[in-house]
C-alpha cells in the first residue's frame, strides 16, 4: 500500500469516526427530545383534567347561586300572595284595612317565615 492510500484510508478513518460520533450525538438529542415531549403531554393531560375539574366546579356553583337567586325571585312574587291570603278580612267597619295596607312589622314577619322555610328546604 502506498503513502497516497495509506493517508487516504487514514482520513476515511478519521471521517468515519467524526460521522459516527455526530450520529451519537443526534441520536442523544432525539432521545432528549422524545422525553420532553412525553413529560409535556403528560403535564397537559393534567392540565385538561384539572380543567375540567375547574369547569365541573364552577359550573355547579353557578347552578347553586342561579338555583338561590331563582328561590328569591319566586319568594319575592310569592310574598305579595302570602301577605293578602293573611290579612285579616274587613269586618265591615268604616276603618278597617284594606288588603294593601298591612303593617310592616307583619310583612316581615311573612317575609321571614317563607324564607326560612325556603332555606330548610334545601
Amino acid at each position: 500500500m502506498s503513502s497516497d492510500e495509506r493517508a487516504t484510508m487514514e482520513i476515511a478513518a478519521l471521517e468515519i469516526a467524526r460521522l459516527s460520533e455526530e450520529a451519537d450525538q443526534l441520536r442523544e438529542e432525539v432521545d432528549r427530545q422524545n422525553e420532553a415531549r412525553v413529560a409535556a403531554e403528560a403535564h397537559l393531560l393534567t392540565m385538561e383534567d384539572r380543567m375540567l375539574d375547574l369547569e365541573a366546579a364552577i359550573r355547579e356553583e353557578c347552578a347553586m347561586e342561579f338555583e338561590q337567586r331563582l328561590a328569591l325571585e319566586m319568594a319575592a312574587g310569592r310574598i305579595p300572595w302570602l301577605l293578602s291570603k293573611n290579612v285579616p278580612r274587613s269586618t265591615g267597619t268604616a276603618k278597617s284595612k284594606s288588603s294593601s295596607e298591612v303593617s310592616p312589622l307583619t310583612k316581615i314577619a311573612i317575609k321571614k317565615t317563607f324564607l326560612s322555610k325556603i332555606s330548610k328546604r334545601k
